[in-house]
């Protein structure tokens, strides 16, 4: 009975010592919790790429919060629980208000923290008052707001972005039918300004000056671009409303078509085009025509003065056939990779080449409908590569896509 009464003097001992030491640490983090605070947002604004330049009132109140809750934790002697943490703690408000951040990302939150329990633990070190048991304390409940930081950051993201991804949809919507009505709209005027250019000509020419002749020529060709222009924007705000019957389609009658289309700029250029025996896809023929006299229309325009050649291959890749089409024109600047896809892109003025900047916007959104992707690759003055991919057909030989 001694030694069992002596042990358990020495356990209560142990266990006294051990809250002393945590109570301890509890006081000096009290003492130092200003400076704690201070260098942590030094070290924050040092260390992690886009935090704040002024770190905001309501992340420091939500350290204090923590604070609060790790001194109780060591006063106690208890580990803090994640629920606890959750309710109270700094990682649920630390984490929602770093998500609303522009730019901000989760291994950026994490650096946050960690730079938060070096901070607490050097200073502890520092004063004497760390201890493995302090240290378990501490680093549990760190542990804890991380991984609940890190849950509620994801939750606020990807809210985020489901809101962004919604209100684009909506905003391009509204986009595509403004501009099928727009361009609707304008067909009629640019009629009436073509047709009364073309009475004006036919009855005063006599009359008019060899310069006015001249002027009404040039608004005559401006007034041709602009229905033009008008006719390749409503084409492709319709391409969002059709309601598509895919079918197999053989890319070698799309090919004698296209090419048939084009035939007056291959003479005119004397270009050279070739490509081998073409495969059999599922989709909308008319619409895939498009994406390839774009292209090939796109290679015969920029050729820089040199006789054009053109080369169209394809291969598949797993569930995919890769598409490419390789000229040797002018090329353009591979920053641009992206951009020259976008609608009313062009990299070169008016002045050079004339166009709508319709095109390339067009195969993007066909190819895409069709469950493919596009890009290109080139370099000024050497030419350039398009590619794109469209989907291996299936055993059936009929769908509906809307």
């Amino acid at each position: 009975m001694e030694k069992d009464f002596s042990q358990d003097k020495r356990s209560r001992s142990q266990t006294h010592n051990m809250r002393a030491q945590n109570q301890s640490a509890a006081a000096q983090l009290m003492r130092d919790r200003g400076k704690i605070k201070i260098l942590w947002e030094k070290k924050v604004r040092d260390k992690v790429q886009s935090a704040e330049s002024q770190t905001s009132i309501a992340l420091l109140n939500s350290i204090d919060t923590f604070l609060d809750e790790l001194v109780t934790a060591l006063d106690q002697s208890t580990l803090e629980s994640p629920q606890d943490l959750e309710k109270k703690g700094m990682s649920n408000s630390h984490g929602e208000q770093r998500a609303k951040f522009a730019g901000y990302y989760l291994p950026q939150l994490l650096k946050e923290f960690s730079i938060l329990r070096e901070v607490i633990l050097e200073d502890l070190h520092n004063s004497d008052s760390l201890n493995y048991q302090v240290g378990l304390i501490i680093n549990g409940a760190i542990d804890s707001a991380i991984s609940l930081a890190a849950t509620k950051f994801t939750a606020v993201q990807q809210t985020t972005i489901k809101a962004a991804l919604e209100k684009a949809e909506v905003s391009n919507r509204d986009l595509e039918h403004f501009a099928a009505v727009a361009a609707h709209d304008l067909k009629s005027p640019l009629a009436t300004i073509s047709s009364y250019l073309d009475l004006l000509t036919e009855d005063a020419s006599e009359r008019l000056h060899e310069e006015s002749i001249a002027y009404i020529s040039v608004m005559q060709k401006a007034s041709e671009r602009m229905r033009n222009l008008v006719d390749r924007l409503l084409d492709y705000a319709r391409l969002a409303k059709m309601d598509m019957r895919f079918h197999v389609v053989d890319l070698n009658d799309v090919m004698n078509s296209v090419l048939q289309n084009l035939h007056d700029t291959i003479q005119k250029t004397q270009a050279k085009i070739t490509y081998q025996q073409m495969p059999t896809v599922t989709g909308d023929a008319q619409l895939l025509a498009q994406v390839f006299q774009n292209l090939i229309a796109n290679s015969l325009k920029f050729h820089g003065g040199r006789i054009p050649t053109i080369q169209i291959d394809f291969k598949s890749e797993r569930d995919s056939l890769l598409f490419s089409l390789k000229d040797n024109g002018i090329g353009f600047d591979p920053k641009d990779n992206e951009a020259i896809f976008a609608l009313y892109k062009k990299l070169r003025g008016e002045s050079e080449y004339q166009g709508a900047g319709i095109g390339l916007a067009t195969c993007k959104k066909v190819v895409e409908l069709h469950g493919g992707r596009i890009w290109a690759n080139s370099q000024p003055g050497v030419g350039s590569t398009f590619y794109f991919t469209l989907p291996i057909p299936a055993a059936t030989n009929t769908t509906t896509h809307h």
